[in-house]
């Protein structure tokens, strides 16, 4: 039997178009399979999402990777991201300061994904233009270990609250502002500044936990006092060769996980300034002190001093917490 061509065209054209068909029948049954198992997956995300402080391990920036505590490894997750934010919106707020002539505060909430990156980012706050510096700033996070919860790796929320804006300080007969970011725990000092207030100061160890905030200030500056006493090495402040009284400033911070973190001095001897921080970074595990109920870190400056009395003789001032 010869076939025409006119009617071999007319078969191949069928032929063709019941493939056509079926091909894209199968492809749109395949993504939509896709589809659904996408969208369990990410219901499944959804519903595996852990509160940053209920995650059994916690996700942490490279920053705080050596960190074996628990607390502190979570502490430095939080200080990374409020020196973050700091660094990026002054940078914002720079060219026009009438956004932080007051304290703003804002609430800030996003998820760390299960591949450590920084998504779904919430922000609210008094002021439009801050609300949307955040939110930027918050998704320009550099990317996170993730979270781990009964073994397997989970989506986590991390919520804050922040209070931003140029905080006053006088130094010496010059009154300057710095850029600040904190943390707010929803209570106001002098002028509405929520800075540097502790209800409850840290508990150093002999000192009664029930005393009051002066009594509490007063014994931790005595148990210092005696523990920098005790541990100072004056051999060091002899091989100076500085003579005199020798003063040196030391900066710390209680953390609220009740660890002495981010030392800092300054004296007349690059000498006596590391043998200052070796003796603070030596001090045990204090109880973290409170604010509006909740561990909070708390800053200190001090003093500590030792000079010369007679001959070679070496004697210790005593050490202050203003």
């Amino acid at each position: 039997m010869i076939i025409k061509k006119s009617t071999f065209r007319r078969l191949i054209i069928i032929v063709f178009l019941l493939v056509f068909f079926n091909f894209n029948s199968y492809s749109n049954s395949k993504m939509d399979q896709l589809a659904v198992q996408n969208l369990e997956v990410l219901n499944q995300e959804k519903d595996s999402i852990i509160l940053f402080n209920e995650v059994e391990f916690p996700p942490f920036f490279y920053k705080c990777k050596r960190i074996s505590e628990d607390c502190e490894k979570r502490n430095c997750v939080e200080s990374v991201i409020l020196s973050f934010l700091k660094e990026d919106l002054r940078d914002v707020f720079e060219k026009d300061k009438k956004y932080i002539s007051k304290f703003v505060k804002s609430t800030i909430s996003f998820q760390i994904r299960a591949d450590g990156v920084v998504d779904s980012v919430k922000v609210k706050s008094e002021n439009d233009f801050m609300e949307n510096a955040i939110k930027n700033s918050i998704l320009n996070l550099p990317r996170l270990n993730p979270g781990m919860h009964n073994g397997s790796i989970v989506a986590v929320l991390y919520e804050l609250k922040v209070i931003i804006g140029n905080k006053p300080t006088k130094q010496g007969q010059f009154k300057k502002t710095f850029f600040e970011v904190a943390l707010d725990f929803e209570e106001e000092g002098e002028d509405g500044v929520p800075f540097d207030i502790v209800e409850k100061w840290p508990v150093f160890t002999g000192c009664k936990e029930k005393s009051s905030s002066k009594k509490l200030k007063k014994c931790l500056s005595e148990k210092i006092t005696k523990f920098i006493n005790k541990n100072l090495n004056m051999n060091v402040v002899r091989k100076t060769g500085v003579s005199g009284l020798n003063r040196i400033y030391v900066r710390f911070e209680i953390s609220k996980c009740g660890n002495v973190i981010n030392v800092d001095a300054r004296g007349p001897h690059p000498a006596l300034e590391e043998e200052a921080i070796r003796v603070v970074e030596t001090l045990p595990k204090i109880k973290p002190g409170k604010r509006n109920g909740r561990e909070v870190g708390v800053l200190f400056s001090t003093a500590t001093a030792a000079r010369r009395t007679r001959g070679s003789r070496l004697s210790r001032a005593s050490f202050r917490v203003p």
